[in-house]
């Protein structure tokens, strides 16, 4: 996704901590230029309405006050999927809580089959299945769960200059956001070797730690032209386990070659448009050193 999208804000509300928890995941995602929709904000509150029913007795009489719930729920349903499936372009789902939120799968349900990302924020570990969610449940955002609003970042991908995008792990397993935003080569750099679409994408990969002391010159070459063949035949998604250092890195020697651009110039711009990026002090040292 890009920062110029939407993202639906899902999760339990009925009480103050909750809904200030989810406020708070909003907030991160607009603070780093993401619009949202937050339903206590942007949509309609039930409770709150269910309230003013029996207020206005003069405009609807008690007995048809049943009437008036019934279309309200249908209009707050219509609204809540309106927003999924047309106006929003993935969801980030709270699951916190002894059991996951009924409506939030639901919504997270809608946006998953509509071939958009989930992402799962958590860090509740009450669970029944020895420290897991149910896998029906978590299967949703490819069992991936997140325990900060700040990590969210992570798993969206982002799109560095024309044809070349970074992410973390997660965005490259999304199938539909790959094909929907014209992904043609994945370049995987981490533990992960193995193809998971089988062959649907081009793809590469190189096991590589995120440990200063790892060597970037024996894979560099081989990253950069598949870079470039990516670029020249589709677009290319860069990533390793969060897309904060391995893949940044990667892309920072990419950007100092194909740009002139020296290598922290290459960082800053990175940052611009991924600003979790943090590429470990080996690394930067083996750039400045390589280019």
């Amino acid at each position: 996704m890009t920062k110029t999208e939407r993202i639906y804000c899902a999760g339990p509300m009925f009480n103050p901590s909750e809904i200030n928890e989810l406020a708070t995941i909003s907030k991160y995602l607009e603070s780093i230029g993401y619009a949202t929709f937050l339903p206590p904000r942007d949509g309609l509150e039930i409770a709150e309405l269910f309230k003013e029913i029996p207020k206005a007795r003069d405009i609807v009489p008690e007995e048809e006050q049943g009437w008036a719930k019934y279309y309200l729920k249908s209009a707050i349903f219509a609204i809540d999927v309106y927003n999924i499936l047309e106006r929003c372009d993935g969801v980030v789902l709270n699951l916190n809580g002894r059991v996951p939120d009924e409506g939030g799968i639901v919504e997270a349900t809608l946006a998953f089959t509509a071939g958009k990302p989930v992402v799962f924020y958590k860090t509740d570990y009450r669970t029944k299945l020895f420290g897991e969610d149910n896998l029906m449940v978590t299967g949703l955002a490819r069992s991936n769960s997140l325990e900060s609003p700040a990590i969210v970042e992570t798993a969206i991908p982002n799109e560095v200059i024309e044809g070349l995008y970074i992410s973390g792990l997660q965005a490259s397993l999304n199938k539909n956001e790959l094909r929907r935003t014209g992904i043609t080569h994945i370049l995987s750099l981490g533990s992960f070797l193995d193809d998971p679409h089988k062959g649907e994408f081009n793809h590469k990969s190189f096991r590589i730690l995120d440990n200063k002391s790892e060597s970037l010159s024996s894979i560099l070459p081989e990253c950069l032209e598949f870079i470039q063949e990516g670029r020249n035949n589709g677009k290319v998604l860069v990533h390793c386990l969060s897309g904060v250092s391995r893949s940044a890195a990667i892309v920072t020697a990419y950007l100092t070659k194909s740009n002139g651009m020296s290598v922290d110039e290459s960082m800053q711009f990175l940052k611009t448009k991924r600003n979790v990026v943090n590429i470990n002090e080996g690394f930067q040292e083996q750039l400045r050193a390589l280019t």
